[in-house]
């Protein structure tokens, strides 16, 4: 029996600088892995199917990135609701702490990372809207 097997690797990149990091999506017959590979190229970390695939921000959308590394514990709003600046959007919990990550512009919340998610500092939890995109 001669199985075909799909695999494509995606690089993360830090939306804050030019350079590559260390984090990478391995997407085998259409289902995500989210792994991290050390200086030494070992794999240190290759965890169980990613939620989403990685997400992508899309012309005129804001996104809404994670400050700190840490847990996605619950959105404060529904996919699809309007938000205005300010409004809390996203709850995550870093050291113990939950923290509030707010709406910076008016529009559509699209949720991005699931409950439950480990995310890296500057990963996109979600996106807001905004304009024409909406």
């Amino acid at each position: 029996m001669n199985a075909v097997i799909s695999a494509a690797v995606h690089e993360y990149r830090n939306s804050n600088t030019d350079v590559a990091s260390d984090r990478y999506v391995v997407t085998v017959n259409g289902t995500d892995y989210r792994t991290a590979v050390s200086s030494s190229g070992a794999v240190t970390a290759a965890a169980a199917p990613a939620e989403q695939s990685i997400p992508t921000q899309a012309a005129g959308n804001t996104p809404i990135p994670s400050p700190v590394a840490g847990t996605v514990i619950r959105y404060m709003v529904n996919e699809g609701d309007k938000v205005s600046p300010g409004d809390t959007v996203i709850i995550i919990e870093s050291m113990k702490m939950e923290l509030e990550i707010k709406a910076t512009v008016s529009g559509t919340v699209h949720c991005l990372a699931a409950p439950g998610a480990h995310v890296a500092a500057q990963e996109i939890l979600a996106e807001i809207l905004t304009g024409a995109s909406q």
